[in-house]
């Protein structure tokens, strides 16, 4: 067999897949077929060529020289392109980031991806490429172009991961989420709401300072409890059931299961057509099969009970949103995982960070009991969240956490509209991916005076610290901006003033907060690193 002009047709058929089919449009739902097709593929050659007469040895050699022929050409095709033809060749980057994401999950495999964008934006700018179709912009200005009630990107197609299991979150169309969001999600967080939860908070917090109490004087690794008080939130506003962390001191195994989930998230969440592959494997090799089945048990139970107080199940079962029970169930599945991972884990790094700050600045907290006394509320019993929640200065330290160490640092993905967008004097052109690197923005120079202070007063008495206040993107914006903010805001002031009026908060001896800062995982939200801190019970006024 004359394997070169055959070789030389496996080139050109490379090259033709990648120019009429991989540069165009989206893949990821074929990604599993794909997949298949460039395992059977070639066994089906070698099975055919050994039909018409050839030994195994020749047909494995045709075979192997023409797969390679063709892979050669799809990734000289790609290479080429990506390089020095593709619309976004103008941006300076990393070279290898240009070519393949995999470079890119390469570099973040120690999963700080958050600190690597800072790095580049040091090095090449407020404007990266970070991948052959993706461009990181740290310019503050983009927020509101990007992310503004009145911007044309939409979602990007890394929320497609885990179709056809979706949630609120992963909506790509904007008019189906806003009518998702109407379907019962308003509801559930509206003013109203948030004031019948304020009991379940209230009783949460309570039981973490009883377990914070009983250990007082010893180490106490902060970043558990906190996890374990906002998953036992979530569980009560949620499913009018709490998960007892907090009771028993431990782990739900739903809560360890999720984080093992979040290990690959954060691995290959920059190649999401591999996540969606490995969402196809068989369901005993996948730990988030266990995940769902709680949540389907959580579902279910649910729906079995009527809480004497609603509770945000109340509002979504009231709402069905596809009109038949199949799918309607199925959303209230994948919603119930947004509840329980997005609402816990996000507040949980807020507030360890807010106590890390709390440990290293005591007079930080000395300035919150002032205005807390200065306020009447001069007790544990008395600090409500109706009492808490215009309260400046304790706001502020909220406000300054949640920009120096947003819960998802790396930020989320954008795609550009199909005539593009200008930014100041530049241009990106349509139909990229557009990185808005949280955790880079809200320490710009640009947006902030000194940002890489902890400055509480910047969001009071001294504003001239604030150069651009639409840089924080902490909570998104827009649409699809987060719907529990202000659930998030009640945890949060309802702890902080509960612990700085009953305790005093410092470092435990062999600790200075650095593993919290340099060993969190990014993996989407944080997987925190131990904080351990001692809790001293403060004398009565």
């Amino acid at each position: 067999m004359a394997l070169l002009p055959l070789c030389c047709g496996a080139v050109t058929a490379g090259f033709m897949c990648h120019l009429f089919y991989f540069r165009l449009g989206e893949h990821l739902d074929d990604a599993p077929k794909i997949l298949l097709l460039s395992v059977f593929s070639p066994v089906a050659l070698l099975n055919g060529l050994t039909v018409l007469g050839y030994s195994i040895r020749e047909a494995t050699t045709v075979v192997i020289v023409l797969w390679a022929s063709f892979v050669g050409g799809l990734w000289t095709s790609m290479s080429v392109y990506r390089a020095w033809l593709h619309r976004l060749r103008d941006y300076p980057g990393p070279f290898l980031a240009r070519i393949s994401k995999f470079w890119y999950v390469w570099q973040t495999s120690d999963l700080k991806d958050y600190k690597h964008i800072q790095e580049w934006h040091e090095k090449y700018g407020d404007y990266v490429r970070t991948g052959p179709n993706e461009i990181s912009i740290a310019d503050p200005d983009i927020v509101e172009i990007v992310h503004g009630g009145r911007s044309q990107c939409t979602k990007s197609i890394w929320y497609n991961i885990g179709f056809p299991m979706m949630t609120l979150h992963q909506m790509r169309d904007k008019k189906m989420h806003e009518r998702r969001r109407r379907a019962g999600w308003d509801q559930a967080f509206n003013v109203q709401s948030l004031r019948a939860y304020d009991d379940r908070v209230v009783s949460c917090t309570d039981m973490l300072l009883q377990q914070i109490l009983s250990l007082a004087g010893q180490s106490v690794d902060v970043s558990k409890w906190m996890t374990y008080y906002t998953y036992d939130v979530m569980g009560e506003v949620a499913f009018s059931r709490s998960f007892d962390a907090l009771k028993t001191g431990q782990a739900h195994f739903a809560i360890k299961i999720m984080h093992q989930n979040l290990i690959p998230l954060g691995l290959f969440q920059h190649t999401p057509w591999l996540l969606h592959i490995m969402t196809k494997l068989p369901a005993k090799m996948m730990p988030m099969t266990k995940f769902l089945e709680y949540c389907e048990s959580c579902v279910a139970q649910r729906k079995s009970v009527k809480p004497e107080k609603p509770d945000v199940f109340h509002h979504l079962l009231r709402e069905p949103f596809f009109g038949n029970a199949h799918d309607d169930h199925q959303l209230l599945v994948g919603d119930s995982r947004l509840i329980i991972t997005a609402g816990s884990d996000t507040t949980a790094a807020a507030l360890t960070f807010a106590l890390y700050h709390l440990a290293s600045e005591p007079a930080l907290a000395e300035q919150m009991r002032s205005e807390l006394f200065s306020n009447g509320i001069d007790s544990a019993q008395v600090a409500k969240p109706t009492a808490l929640q215009h309260l400046p200065y304790l706001n502020a330290v909220i406000q300054e956490t949640l920009r120096m160490h947003p819960p998802i640092p790396n930020g989320v993905f954008r795609d550009s509209p199909a005539q593009g967008l200008t930014c100041g004097d530049r241009y990106i052109p349509g139909n990229v991916t557009i990185l808005t690197p949280t955790y880079v923005i809200q320490r710009s120079p640009k947006a902030y005076k000194q940002p890489d202070s902890f400055i509480p007063e910047r969001w009071t008495t001294r504003p001239e610290l604030l150069i651009n206040r639409g840089a924080f993107l902490t909570f998104g914006g827009g649409a699809s901006s987060c719907i529990g903010k202000q659930l998030a805001y009640m945890e949060m002031r309802t702890v902080l003033a509960k612990l700085v009026l009953e305790f005093e908060i410092k470092f435990d001896s062999l600790e200075d907060g650095q593993a919290l800062l340099n060993e969190t995982k990014d993996c989407f939200t944080c997987i925190l690193a131990p904080l351990h801190l001692v809790f001293s019970s403060r004398k009565r006024r």
